[in-house]
């Protein structure tokens, strides 16, 4: 079972369902992507399944993914935006994590003013309510290292998914806080989505020049706290599906083993430990 843990399947926009109006088109990629046409390229690079996160573009309306999960095989984990910028945090994910389908929560503290929720107590008001309502939790944060860390600590009942290695594609070094990334191991309540490397390799497929940092993300997480994730569409940047799916199988450190966790069975066992635990 190769499972995708990374992808943003989005709707054409309508009158009823507008997307973002500050949204940049051009970063689609080219065009939507359909859950339909989503599963169709990852059917032919050898993808099972896939995990949809709702991507920007379609603001903070998660209906869609909701009804992908629900009538797609295809789609084993349906991720949620959530606005953090506005009040009753905990009544509004129960509501939010009572739409069928919805696996988990992402949240992207990008800006100045979001990652200052990092120190005013928002997030911590967020973890206390996704302890109860949304046990799983995709997170990026590139350059916050350190108040990921204190953050998962501070809530261990909370599983955090972190996104892309917290290494971002825009960075003229992203391998700049490399080590404090890998010294995130010692939070046990941390698992990283292998999502990114791609974008941040300056050589193409099969990507050499990041293989050691693969391997120290390996040697550092094990396999079983290492998930695989294409970012595609947003991965178009830099290569191409096959490419990005392709890319593990050039690592010769890997035992096949290793492959099936890292493309599946890790995320798979996250979410088994933690169904049934969200409450209503």
């Amino acid at each position: 079972m190769i499972v995708d843990t990374h992808v943003h399947c989005s709707q054409p926009p309508s009158a009823e369902r507008p997307w973002d109006s500050s949204f940049d088109p051009k970063k689609l990629a080219g065009r939507p992507w359909p859950v339909e046409d989503m599963l169709g390229e990852m059917s032919a690079v050898g993808v099972d399944r896939i995990v949809q996160v709702t991507p920007g573009l379609m603001g903070w309306d998660n209906r869609y993914s909701s009804e992908i999960a629900v009538e797609n095989k295809g789609v084993a984990a349906a991720f949620a935006r959530f606005d953090l910028a506005t009040d009753d945090i905990a009544g509004r994910l129960r509501e939010l994590m009572m739409m069928p389908g919805l696996t988990g929560v992402r949240i992207t503290p990008m800006t100045p003013a979001e990652q200052a929720w990092f120190a005013d107590g928002t997030l911590d008001e967020f973890f206390t309510a996704a302890a109860i309502y949304s046990p799983i939790i995709a997170l990026y944060a590139p350059h916050a290292v350190e108040d990921v860390v204190s953050l998962a600590r501070r809530h261990p009942n909370v599983h955090v998914l972190v996104d892309h290695m917290l290494l971002f594609h825009g960075d003229a070094e992203p391998f700049s806080q490399w080590k404090e990334i890998l010294g995130m191991a010692s939070t046990p309540n941390l698992s990283m989505k292998v999502s990114n490397f791609p974008e941040v390799a300056r050589d193409p497929f099969p990507y050499v020049s990041v293989h050691a940092r693969i391997r120290e993300a390996y040697e550092a997480f094990g396999p079983d706290r290492l998930m695989w994730g294409s970012n595609f569409p947003n991965c178009q940047r830099a290569c191409t599906l096959k490419e990005a799916a392709g890319y593990l199988d050039a690592l010769d450190f890997l035992t096949e083993a290793d492959r099936r966790k890292i493309r599946g069975e890790s995320f798979l066992s996250v979410m088994t430990k933690f169904k049934g635990t969200r409450s209503a």
